[in-house]
């Protein structure tokens, strides 16, 4: 489950989305009836999910301030800003894989690029061709955190976008 999260989340594996669903709930679909009720539990009532993954289908959708709310929770899950904030992860050999598999994630606000951001403490970016660049993104100085959310952005203009409204 750890090495399926960190796929998720460092490297958007949508076939680990899938996995971490079946292991959670017994099947994507009782997975997604679950995403489905936390989502409106939290507050995100402008939302629906029709699968594990995010990849694009008619029946989910969502807005920048339910993805808001949703990171909101997430970051208050045990142990969840350890897979937020991950740079890379190694995937070790397994009984079907024999060589290690080495993982980066492309979020460039919390690691050493031109979007660098001071404060940043991690994030997740998604990408489909309908959706376009996406992005949810926390940063924090001194005892205020804030949540980022940008959709439908150019590839580095959620960069840019989520930097200016930080500031």
């Amino acid at each position: 489950l750890r090495d399926l999260m960190y796929a998720t989340m460092v490297a958007s594996a949508n076939d680990a989305a899938n996995g971490i669903a079946e292991c959670v709930a017994g099947s994507i679909d009782q997975f997604v009836a679950m995403m489905n009720e936390k989502a409106k539990e939290i507050g995100a009532v402008h939302t629906h999910f029709a699968n594990a993954n995010g990849l694009h289908n008619t029946d989910h959708y969502t807005t920048a301030y339910d993805m808001a709310l949703i990171t909101k929770y997430a970051l208050t899950v045990k142990g969840f800003r350890e897979y937020w904030r991950a740079e890379e992860y190694t995937i070790q050999p397994t009984n079907k894989q024999k060589q290690p598999r080495q993982m980066g994630t492309q979020h460039s606000m919390f690691v050493e690029s031109q979007f660098t951001y001071e404060g940043c403490t991690g994030g997740k970016l998604g990408y489909t061709d309908e959706a376009r660049h996406t992005s949810a993104t926390s940063a924090k100085r001194g005892d205020v955190e804030l949540i980022c959310v940008t959709m439908s952005s150019q590839k580095y203009e959620k960069y840019e976008d989520t930097a200016a409204l930080f500031d």
